[in-house]
């Protein structure tokens, strides 16, 4: 029998139907029933979710249900981490569905690395979009052919994000840091990669596995999509100005990055889809031939992903447009920051 006892937190606002299905999702947890606690922070919701969890309180022991005025995410996870009983805290969004094993699986990474201080999951994207949506069965495909590995980091380096919808935290190391940082209260992202940095900044080793792994909802409509990203971008330029200063990154196509410190700038710049594909345009006007070139190559390479036309121009059309969102608010970010977070 595992000694861990679990805390769940799910901060919620007005998403009753989705928050229903990611419960049903943990109430079907093979770890023991009495071995964790799902605690649902209401953040102000005017939509029924309090007569939602009141009507499941019934049937499930272990589900408990606070409210708060509205505040945003961040200090809802810190008010359902004082009310919260469990050693270890399990973080997830109210749009998050988890398979059966999941908080066993969480278990399991912090008995086999009894030295980390969290262990951060993967993620599934899934659609509801029309346009999107035949994407489904690609990410659940490509999540099952990857090879499952661990990665732990004990050192600050901006390959480790720490991602509050799939993650875990030893409750004392939470509280030891701070918890999330008051400057994010106002925003929808930015301070879970601040907790994991701060953790890193002391030495506390975060193990990253895809062996977790939760599927993520998608925004339904484009513009929500970019709204989304754009946050995060914008969010992302304070953790890069507060944690990266003399550092130089470079996030490169195809997940891949070179990162050192000690640089005489502090410059983060990102060659993703949007990038990519905006300068193979504008390179059209000046040397066609090689433009071509490059935008064969790139579509190669992106075919080889999904293996069906059908499936090429909805993949690229949705890496295009978070990229997008992602870079227009590290635009507004870095110039609002003033950092060179690109």
């Amino acid at each position: 029998m595992s000694k861990y006892i679990l805390s769940v937190i799910i901060p919620t606002y007005n998403r009753k139907e989705m928050l229903k299905s990611c419960l049903d999702s943990l109430f079907k947890q093979t770890y023991p029933e009495d071995k964790y606690e799902i605690i649902v922070v209401d953040d102000g919701s005017t939509d029924g979710t309090k007569e939602l969890v009141k009507a499941l309180q019934k049937d499930n022991y272990n589900l408990r249900y606070f409210k708060q005025k509205k505040m945003n995410m961040f200090p809802a996870w810190d008010y359902g981490v004082s009310k919260s009983s469990g050693e270890i805290i399990v973080f997830i969004d109210d749009d998050c569905l988890v398979s059966c094993d999941f908080l066993e699986k969480i278990v399991n990474c912090f008995e086999k690395y009894h030295y980390i201080s969290a262990c951060v999951g993967y993620e599934i994207p899934v659609f509801k979009n029309k346009v999107f949506e035949p994407l489904n069965n690609y990410y659940k495909l490509q999540y099952k052919r990857m090879p499952k590995q661990d990665i732990i980091y004990s050192q600050l380096t901006p390959k480790a994000l720490l991602a509050s919808n799939r993650c875990a935290i030893k409750k004392d190391i939470f509280i030891n840091v701070g918890g999330f940082d008051s400057k994010f209260d106002n925003l929808t992202g930015g301070g879970d990669y601040d907790l994991g940095f701060k953790m890193l900044k002391k030495n506390y080793k975060i193990c990253f596995t895809n062996k977790v792994f939760v599927y993520h909802w998608q925004r339904d409509t484009i513009g929500d999509l970019i709204s989304r990203f754009y946050k995060c971008g914008f969010a992302n330029s304070i953790n890069f100005k507060g944690h990266f200063k003399h550092w130089f990154v470079m996030r490169l196509p195809f997940k891949r990055i070179i990162a050192f410190r000690y640089s005489p700038l502090t410059f983060h710049i990102s060659i993703g889809h949007f990038v990519i594909f905006n300068f193979i345009l504008i390179l059209m006007f000046f040397y066609p031939v090689f433009a071509f070139l490059l935008l064969s190559v790139y579509l190669v390479l992106t075919f080889r992903k999904v293996k069906k036309l059908s499936l090429l121009w909805r993949l690229m059309l949705y890496e295009y447009l978070i990229d997008f969102g992602y870079f227009a608010g590290k635009v507004v970010g870095s110039i609002t920051n003033r950092v060179c977070y690109l």
